[in-house]
């Protein structure tokens, strides 16, 4: 269950921008060297241009967010699936929900992890897992992924896929930005 499909998905979505910023490029300087064309009406254009290039970069920057949203999604349900209807498991979830989140360090969490799983917490230890995720408490996180092997590589998919979310922000403007 590998992001491969993903990346896959994402470049093509990446590459389609690329194109289109070429493409876009192209044009503008195209409209730069017309000599038809009047300074006045070369800036109209490119300002047209640029605004069309801008609301297509921002549809294609929503697909790859969609594509990867939707993967994190499927991935939680795998990873740490989901509390029920049942209202005294909403409950126990919630309580520990209210528990991890009053977590301070990757060793606290670490330890409370531990106990969870050793003690057969698996709510705690899910609700453990979202927080280590979010935090970045990668050794807590990976005492539960290793404590369910069926879902190890869920797990690790899950938690690249954060670090996409977390890390790639940089690289995303820089491949949607509209340039001028």
């Amino acid at each position: 269950m590998s992001l491969k499909y993903l990346d896959e998905q994402i470049e093509a979505v990446r590459a389609r921008a690329t194109a289109g910023q070429t493409s876009a490029e192209r044009e503008r300087q195209e409209i730069e060297r017309n000599p038809n064309r009047t300074a006045e009406g070369k800036k109209v254009e490119i300002t047209q241009l640029n605004e069309y290039v801008k609301t297509s970069m921002a549809a294609l920057r929503a697909e790859e967010g969609k594509l990867a949203d939707d993967k994190r999604a499927e991935l939680e349900r795998t990873v740490l699936g989901t509390v029920g209807t049942d209202p005294a498991a909403v409950i126990s979830y919630r309580d520990a929900q209210d528990r991890a989140e009053k977590i301070e360090g990757s060793e606290e969490a670490e330890r409370i992890m531990s106990r969870a799983l050793t003690s057969g917490d698996k709510t705690l230890a899910i609700a453990i897992a979202h927080i280590a995720l979010e935090k970045r408490y990668s050794k807590a996180y990976k005492l539960f992924a290793s404590s369910n092997p069926a879902i190890a590589e869920a797990a690790d998919d899950l938690a690249n896929l954060n670090r996409y979310f977390q890390e790639g922000g940089m690289q995303r403007a820089m491949i949607y930005g509209v340039s001028r």
